[in-house]
């Protein structure tokens, strides 16, 4: 409602309520953006099918197994979503990290972890979305080359998001940038990383 023109009180009380609520939606989002990654990694990890080739199989089961199981139109959009999530998380750590002169360097580490693992993954997709959506059966030995580029990519990714994790750890811990019990699941995190690297890289991994 409006009185010549001018907006009544109530209007005002209420544009300033939503633009409250806004700002603080806003303020949480590039921290909830890490709770999407883990939810949409966890959910694409066990969405797995057990038939699958891993880097250890031949190229001949690999280009079959391609073959028969072409990708579709949005494949690896839960993948690219995840990873867009993990990029906006990484700057809102640096962000928190970096407020606090004891924790500056850690917040480059935390940076650079983030914008690591970003890189690689996203820099292995190519590949691998050639390997399922070429619509014909693929060389044997260019499908086991692309298939390893990814699950390759997805072990140096353990130990970037390691890195991420181990500097989210020191900035808390010791800096007290953020709170020291999520420092301290962080720093539990980035250390598991380090004996499922040697658990993938033993058996093969599907690489997705």
């Amino acid at each position: 409602m409006t009185t010549r023109g001018r907006p009544e009180p109530e209007d005002l009380a209420i544009k300033q309520e939503v633009s409250v609520m806004t700002r603080g939606w806003l303020s949480r989002f590039p921290a909830a953006c890490g709770l999407f990654y883990v939810i949409i990694a966890l959910v694409a990890s066990g969405s797995g099918d057990d038939t699958a080739p891993t880097s250890t199989s031949s190229g001949r089961a690999i280009a079959a197994y391609a073959a028969a199981h072409q990708a579709g139109a949005f494949a690896g959009l839960g993948e690219m979503v995840a990873l867009l999530a993990l990029a906006v998380f990484a700057v809102a750590l640096y962000t928190a990290l970096s407020r606090t002169e004891a924790a500056k360097e850690a917040a480059v580490v935390v940076l650079i972890g983030g914008v690591l693992t970003v890189a690689i993954k996203l820099g292995s997709f190519p590949a691998y979305f050639a390997l399922y959506s070429g619509g014909q059966t693929t060389d044997p030995a260019v499908a086991r080359a692309m298939l390893q580029m990814n699950a390759y990519a997805f072990e140096i990714t353990l130990f970037t998001q390691a890195l991420l994790l181990s500097g989210v750890a020191i900035g808390g811990l010791v800096g007290g940038a953020i709170p020291r019990g999520l420092a301290a699941t962080a720093g539990l995190g980035g250390g598991a990383a380090f004996p499922r690297r040697a658990r993938c890289g033993g058996r093969g991994t599907r690489g997705r």
